[in-house]
């Protein structure tokens, strides 16, 4: 194919890194980003004399060197802060959604946030494929699995958005999916839920997040990491968010003390009250930097988020990336990116007895974590220039099927 479509792509925040909007670009398939903020370059090159700042890390974190500003229209309204009458949540994604099908004019790539408000608007002149960009497992998976989740554990814990969506809703939403020309996911699990809501296993296509290759830290075998008689050091990075299940890690660290095994949770939340009391091995990490957290990954021996349902888990390739080795559930993008025995060790969701179990079986027999470290320091997972070849092959795929469709 000489000239491939041209696409508008359509998502709020900094997604992925602007990873998807670097590989449209790359393949000269990107006609336009189309977002709520993107920092111009100008702004970047006159903020290079000024010293770290709170807003000057915004504005970096807004931008890629590997996507030219003038690539993007910012609609700026929809960067101000949520719960305010112009920008709530609800009316956001929608607004961004349409104004994103009025820049079509051949094709798009749009994320599923905005998936609604983009068929909302007239896209009857878009003559390329509408491919979407399916983030998380659909609303109804997540319900499912959820609700599943809450009869195991007995907890009353505040529902996930996709729980408040009525059946009208839910159905609009496996409706809508019949609008796309293919679908790009990140992982494996929401690929087989998709498929298994009746989409054509042909028109899905998987693309694992990538991550930075590079690691200062990556077989640094420092003496607390290769101490035997040390308590198993634990990390997890995240939201202390219900679907991510930390429920089911500090039910875990309950059977065991100080002595044997401490968890370093760092994260942004606040501890929820159904996590609370903590036991005295789990401690919290609140605004670590991103030098402290290479630190806590270069001295702790498993990374654990055992989630309930997730759309991929971008903590598990940076985990990886640090020669670190993960505990994970396969509702996640685990699978795609290690190998159970090998750098991981995928437990059943919804129990902590697996989590239990292993963690027995470590302090039994330090060998094994010593396989699983080594198996993690030799891994490497995707990378993000991989994660974007993966998203043009999928492109490519989608143009040849729409040719033979038209």
């Amino acid at each position: 194919m000489n000239h491939p479509h041209k696409y508008v792509c359509i998502f709020r925040g900094s997604r992925d890194h602007y990873e998807v909007a670097i590989a449209l670009h790359e393949s000269r398939r990107l006609q336009r980003l189309v977002t709520d903020f993107y920092s111009p370059d100008i702004l970047l090159r006159s903020m290079d004399r000024i010293g770290a700042t709170k807003t000057k890390t915004y504005f970096q974190r807004r931008h890629s060197v590997l996507l030219p500003s003038n690539l993007v229209r910012s609609t700026f309204i929809d960067a101000l802060p949520l719960g305010r009458p112009w920008s709530r949540v609800e009316d956001v994604d929608p607004r961004l959604g349409r104004a994103g099908a009025r820049a079509v004019t051949d094709a798009a790539l749009v994320y599923s946030y905005y998936w609604q408000g983009f068929l909302a608007a007239d896209v009857e002149n878009v003559q390329g494929p509408r491919v979407l960009f399916q983030v998380h497992p659909l609303a109804s998976q997540i319900r499912d699995e959820l609700a599943h989740d809450r009869e195991l554990s007995g907890l009353e814990v505040g529902l996930e958005p996709e729980e408040l969506l009525d059946e009208t809703d839910v159905q609009r939403e496996r409706g809508n999916l019949e609008a796309a020309h293919s679908i790009i996911c990140a992982s494996s699990f929401v690929a087989k839920g998709l498929s298994a809501s009746g989409v054509p296993s042909g028109r899905v296509h998987v693309a694992p997040y990538g991550a930075d290759r590079a690691n200062t830290y990556r077989g640094a075998g420092t003496p607390a990491r290769s101490a035997t008689n040390r308590p198993l050091q634990l990390l997890w990075v995240g939201q202390l968010a219900y679907r991510k299940g930390p429920h089911w890690l500090v039910k875990a660290m309950r059977e065991f003390s100080s002595k044997e095994v401490v968890l370093t949770m760092v994260t942004r939340s606040a501890v929820p009250t159904w996590l609370a009391p903590l036991p005295e091995n789990v401690r919290i990490i609140n605004n670590a930097s991103a030098e402290d957290l290479r630190g806590y990954y270069a001295t702790t021996d498993l990374f654990v988020m055992p989630s309930i349902i997730e759309g991929f888990g971008l903590v598990y390739s940076e985990a990886l990336a640090h020669g670190v080795p993960i505990v994970a559930t396969a509702n996640s993008g685990a699978p795609d990116v290690a190998q159970h025995g090998r750098n991981s060790w995928l437990v059943h969701p919804g129990t902590s007895d697996a989590i239990v179990d292993l963690i027995d079986a470590l302090l039994l027999d330090r060998s094994l974590l010593t396989h699983l470290r080594e198996g993690a320091e030799m891994h490497t997972p995707p990378t993000w220039p991989e994660f974007r070849h993966d998203v043009n092959l999928a492109l490519l795929a989608t143009e040849r099927s729409f040719i033979k469709s038209s």
